[in-house]
Formats: C-alpha cells, structure tokens, sequence
C-alpha cells in the first residue's frame, strides 16, 4: 500500500507542476520576446488572452485559475496513477512476477 501511495502522491505532483511551468513558460516567453519592438503589439495581445483563459478558470482571477488548472491536472494524474496501479494488479495478462 505505501507504494500506491507514494506512487499515486508522486503522479499527482508532476501532474500539479506541469501546468504551472507551461503557464509560467509561456507568460516568461511572451516577455522576453516582447523586447523585440517589432513583437510587442503580439506578445501584448498574446498575454491579454491568456490573462483573460486564466481568468475564465479562475472566476475573475488569473492567478486563481492557474491553480484550478493545476490542481485538476493534479487530480486526474493521481487518479490515473490509482487506475494504472490497479489494473497492473488485477491484470489477466500480467507476467507472473517470480522474487
């Protein structure tokens, strides 16, 4: 049991920091390409949309959304984690495992 556990507390943090680092990556990208004047008028439009994609998820706040996408991916990851866990377990196709 300690295996699922650490297994499915493993899955669900990866799963909560992905999304925080594309957001992240994404907002980081958008201004350091803003520094090219020729760009600007297209990270700014760029950056309002996610702000306001964010925005949407976080009923009214962008920085509320991220979490809430976050901890969704969270959520499905360590559910998915759980499903792959026991369906290795209860296989019938599984390989005997010989210790």
């Amino acid at each position: 049991m300690l295996s699922l556990s650490r297994s499915v507390l493993l899955a669900g943090l990866l799963s909560f920091v992905a999304p925080v680092l594309l957001l992240s990556l994404a907002n980081l990208g958008l201004a350091f390409v803003s520094q090219i004047p020729a760009c600007l008028p297209l990270c700014l439009w760029l950056s309002q949309q996610l702000a306001v994609f964010l925005t949407v998820f976080g009923s009214g706040d962008p920085w509320r959304g991220a979490l809430v996408i976050s901890l969704t991916c969270a959520l499905v990851g360590s559910l998915f984690e759980s499903y792959a866990f026991f369906y290795q377990r209860t296989s019938p196709y599984r390989t005997p495992h010989h210790d």
